[in-house]
Order: structure tokens, then C-alpha cells, then sequence
């Protein structure tokens, strides 16, 4: 879920860099209206337009690809992941960057530097 991606900042903007204001609301800019209103669904959002969920299918935008963006937290146990299907990166040269000023549609991931 997008939302529950704000732990990755760190990995986000720069893959050693700390997280600054900025960079989190670049994130959470491109995270709005990706999922659907569940109150805007049940005709009770109070938000109106200031809602950061999409309130009809046509208002959906799709979400940032946030793989890579982190170290795998199972790499620093014994054994390592043995998750086939783990979205995280499996060493330094697997991070990847995503360019959060970048409009959905566009080439928006980079290569680290």
C-alpha cells in the first residue's frame, strides 16, 4: 500500500539519505487518489476535493513502483530471504531510486549514482 510506504523515505530521494519534509510530501503527492474512498463509496466523505483518495474510478491515479527502494530486513538474519517474490532489494546495487517529482505516466525511476 502506498501509504503505509513512508518508512521507505530513507530509501526513496537517496539510498543513505535521511528523509526531509520535501521528499515526504513529493510521496505523498504521488500517493493521492491511487485507492478508491471507502466513506466517498458509502456517501459520507466530508473532504470533498481536499480528500486524498480518489472518490470514482476516473479520478484513480496509479501508484508509484516502489520496489528496491529498501534493504530486505531478512538479509541481516542467518540464512538471509528466501522469499522468491520479495519486493525489497537484496543488496546496495539492487536499491533503485524513485523520482517522486516525476508525473505519473512518465519514466519516473532512476538508477543510484
Amino acid at each position: 500500500a502506498c501509504w503505509a510506504a513512508a518508512p521507505m523515505m530513507a530509501a526513496l530521494a537517496a539510498p543513505a539519505a535521511a528523509p526531509n519534509n520535501g521528499q515526504q510530501g513529493q510521496l505523498h503527492a504521488r500517493c493521492a487518489k491511487t485507492k478508491l474512498c471507502k466513506y466517498a463509496l458509502s456517501g459520507v466523505c466530508g473532504r470533498g476535493d481536499m480528500c486524498n483518495f480518489a472518490h470514482s474510478p476516473d479520478e484513480l491515479k496509479p501508484m508509484p513502483d516502489l520496489r528496491h527502494t529498501k534493504l530486505c530486513p531478512a538479509m541481516s538474519s542467518p540464512g538471509g530471504c528466501t522469499d522468491p517474490a520479495c519486493s525489497y532489494a537484496h543488496s546496495k546495487d539492487q536499491l533503485r531510486r524513485v523520482r517522486l517529482d516525476v508525473a505519473p505516466g512518465r519514466r519516473a525511476v532512476a538508477k543510484p549514482s
